[in-house]
C-alpha cells in the first residue's frame, strides 16, 4: 500500500507541477538567452504563487523520486513514471482547456 501512494505521488506532484509552471507563466511572456541577467529578469517577472507553488511540489516530487529509486528497480521506475506523458495531456486538457492532439 505504502508503494501505491508513493507511486502516485510521483505521478500526480510531478504532472501538477508543470501546471503549475504553466498557469504561474504570464502570457507572452517569452525568456530570452540572451545573457544572465536577461534570464534572471524573466523569472523575476514571473514569480507569483503559482510558480512558487510547482517549485515547491517539484522539489518534494524530486525528494519522494529518490526515495523511489532507492528501493525499486531502475527499470521498474523509468517505466511507471512513463505514466505521467498519459497523465500530463489529460490534465492539461481538464484544467487547463489545452487540445490534446497527437
Amino acid at each position: 500500500m505504502k508503494n501505491i501512494i508513493l507511486w502516485a505521488f510521483i505521478l500526480l506532484a510531478g504532472t501538477f507541477s508543470q501546471l503549475l509552471f504553466k498557469m504561474g507563466l504570464k502570457k507572452n511572456n517569452i525568456i530570452q538567452w540572451n545573457n544572465v541577467s536577461s534570464v534572471i529578469k524573466f523569472y523575476l517577472n514571473n514569480i507569483n504563487i503559482y510558480f512558487i507553488s510547482g517549485f515547491f511540489l517539484a522539489a518534494i516530487s524530486f525528494l519522494v523520486w529518490l526515495k523511489i529509486l532507492s528501493t525499486h528497480r531502475v527499470s521498474i521506475a523509468f517505466n511507471i513514471s512513463a505514466l505521467m506523458y498519459i497523465i500530463m495531456p489529460a490534465q492539461a486538457y481538464l484544467f487547463l482547456g489545452e487540445p490534446i492532439g497527437i
